[in-house]
């Protein structure tokens, strides 16, 4: 019986010690229809870039600390920005979620979940104040990822803004790519793409 009344006790203080943990994290949700995403890509004779949204997501903060996060982005909505023709506007976005590139008719969403974050510094653009780290998920494929951010407590919620690049190659976008190919002359594509984020939160 001992043993038993021990082992409820400890229990007991397991759950109040979770209980109370959980109670320091505030949960925000992301604001989809305000949040923006927007990405550049590049070759050598010139760039393209464009924009993508947000499905859903959320941020969870603890005492002024990052603790959590999870995204979903809807790889349908892939757009082009930079290109006033609309033949080949619409010619672009097609190649951009076929097969070569997004495989979006099999892959309609993208993830990104947070892992950890630290507090950051950086000396060129003194509002950066985190570092984030997590799990980037394009077609099917998880790889880490890392990137200085803006975290920042307005009278709403939260805004977040942050910029980064990835290696498409990662993530089997190998289109065109001069470290995939070596027989492309001046007609690859750069492995990178470029993303800035704008992140809008509300209790």
């Amino acid at each position: 019986m001992k043993g038993i009344y021990k082992l409820s006790i400890l229990f007991f203080f397991i759950i109040q010690y979770i209980t109370l943990s959980q109670k320091d994290v505030d949960s925000f949700k992301l604001l989809p229809e305000k949040s923006t995403i927007e990405w550049e890509g590049k070759k050598v004779l010139g760039s393209h870039i464009g924009n993508i949204k947000f499905l859903s997501g959320f941020l969870k903060m603890k005492n002024n600390l990052v603790a959590g996060g999870e995204f979903v982005v809807d790889m349908t909505t892939i757009a082009n920005t930079d290109l006033d023709d609309k033949e080949y506007n619409a010619k672009l976005v097609k190649h951009l979620k076929s097969e070569d590139f997004f495989n979006v008719s099999k892959y309609k969403k993208s993830f990104f979940k947070i892992t950890k974050s630290e507090p950051y510094k950086d000396s060129e653009n003194s509002n950066i104040n985190f570092k984030i780290y997590g799990d980037m998920t394009i077609k099917g494929i998880k790889k880490p990822i890392s990137f200085p951010a803006i975290i920042r407590f307005e009278e709403n919620g939260i805004f977040g803004r942050a910029k980064f690049t990835i290696d498409r190659t990662k993530w089997n976008i190998k289109y065109k790519s001069s470290s995939i190919f070596s027989d492309l002359g001046d007609k690859f594509i750069y492995d990178d793409i470029w993303f800035k984020m704008d992140l809008y939160f509300s209790k």
